[in-house]
């Protein structure tokens, strides 16, 4: 604990698991029984932040609805309405990564990946996910008050629930409830396929998926195949990791029980040397990727940009699993064309490839090149600000408001309307900031020949 006290964490609780079986073999509530820094306390079966440790259970509900370990992500900033106001996801080194593969997005634990993907999925479907997988027990809070949070694990959960849980990615999909002592009675339910297991299994096996933001360190390497993934909660108040091999489920906490933020501790720097020291109980060298496969998924080559099939275009290639005959139903890359010198972009990169123009001069990535004349069969979005805003006025200031869309194809500019008055024509990356005056106002972000987007806000 000295390690973990000198960065403002007074606690730590751990459990291990069978993992065949879900038998508990030890639990640990606290760093000792006892009064000093609520020792008293179960930090096993205590309700923390969860933070990232629900990416798994997020992009393996993705893989039971189609997606695949190359499927790409736009990993750029985006606000997105909630219940609570306008929400900008950031990851935790404070930039966005433009198109990334799910397996590098759950690897590296991106939050921005991971929110436009919940976006994807649906809030509700993936809250119901996790309340079949008991990792959510109460009912107090439901999907529509946990909302985008649910990807980065705004939800408090048990240490015991996420043991079980995280059980069915090395037991083919099979939730085993955990046991306590000997007889007693266990759910055993499939909650997820084998295959779609199996790929979130070899996802977080895997040490060259997680080096953009982890790197290499040295709690992380494993003499066989081992699931991990770590989760910080905000503030740096509750550190997670959590580990799976062919033997045992481990899962480690460290933090303060009153909910006092520790000095940057995450998960990775305050429980991986904890794991360390429990991975060093004896382990049988054998694997268990090969029986947790079976066949099921199948290694095929796709486009390392953009994870699709390669096109006659393609330079870089890259291989990635897939469910067995679904390799052939996904589309062939469209990121490169018959020059090769560029990988294309769609506009929803656009403010991001901006933002490279600073520091990058030879940039491989590109916008598309917008139609000259016709912009039919485009569709316009604004996503900032949002329908139903309401801003307050401030005469030191005014009221700054960041005009933000995206069409779904690339188009050489788009033309603001504030009130049926024209604004700005912007070009790519279509934004602007328009000083806003008291009242309700009407935005529009047009192009001719495609289909507008038009919202109302209000300035008090």
């Amino acid at each position: 604990m000295p390690r973990l006290e000198r960065q403002g964490a007074t606690q730590a609780a751990a459990i291990i698991v069978d993992a065949k079986t879900a038998e508990v073999i030890a639990m640990c509530g606290s760093a000792e029984y006892g009064p000093i820094s609520g020792g008293f306390n179960n930090g096993t079966t205590s309700l923390r932040s969860g933070g990232s440790v629900l990416k798994p259970f997020l992009y393996a509900l993705a893989f039971e609805k189609g997606y695949f370990p190359s499927y790409t992500i736009s990993d750029t900033m985006q606000p997105f309405k909630t219940q609570r106001g306008d929400y900008l996801p950031e990851n935790s080194q404070q930039r966005d990564y433009g198109p990334v593969s799910i397996r590098l997005a759950l690897g590296n634990s991106l939050n921005v990946s991971a929110v436009k993907m919940l976006n994807q999925l649906g809030v509700s479907d993936f809250y119901n996910f996790l309340v079949e997988s008991e990792i959510l027990e109460y009912k107090d809070k439901g999907a529509e008050t946990l909302g985008l949070g649910l990807a980065i694990g705004n939800p408090e959960i048990k240490m015991t629930n996420l043991a079980q849980a995280f059980g069915i990615f090395g037991n083919g999909g099979v939730f085993k409830s955990l046991k306590f002592i000997k007889g007693q009675k266990q759910t055993v339910k499939e909650i997820i396929s084998k295959e779609s297991a199996y790929m979130i299994f070899d996802i977080l096996s895997d040490p060259s998926a997680r080096l953009l933001t982890f790197g290499n360190p040295s709690f992380f390497k494993t003499s066989v195949p081992t699931a991990i993934k770590t989760g910080t909660s905000t503030a740096y108040r509750d550190c997670w990791l959590v580990a799976h091999d062919q033997n045992f489920i481990a899962v480690v906490w460290a933090g303060n029980f009153n909910g006092k933020p520790t000095r940057g501790l995450t998960g990775a720097t305050a429980c991986g040397p904890i794991f360390r020291d429990i991975y060093n109980i004896k382990h049988e060298k054998k694997t268990l990727m090969g029986r947790l496969n079976k066949g099921l998924t199948e290694k095929r080559l796709v486009c390392a940009v953009s994870g699709l099939r390669p096109s006659a275009f393609c330079k870089l290639k890259s291989s990635d699993l897939f469910v067995r005959s679904e390799y052939e139903k996904i589309s062939e890359c469209h990121f490169h064309t018959i020059t090769g010198t560029y990988h294309m972009l769609n506009p929803e990169y656009a403010t991001w490839l901006e933002k490279r123009k600073k520091s990058i001069d030879a940039d491989p990535f590109k916008l598309e090149t917008p139609a000259v004349t016709d912009n039919s069969g485009a569709n316009i979005k604004i996503i900032s600000p949002h329908e139903g805003d309401r801003f307050v006025y401030s005469a030191y200031h005014g009221v700054p408001i960041n005009l933000r869309a995206i069409p779904s194809r690339a188009l050489s500019e788009i033309i603001w309307f504030v009130n049926g008055i024209e604004l700005e024509r912007t070009a790519p990356p279509y934004e602007t900031i328009w000083f806003a005056e008291k009242g309700t106002h009407v935005i529009t972000a047009y192009a001719e020949g495609a289909v507008a987007s038009q919202i109302t806000i209000v300035v008090e």
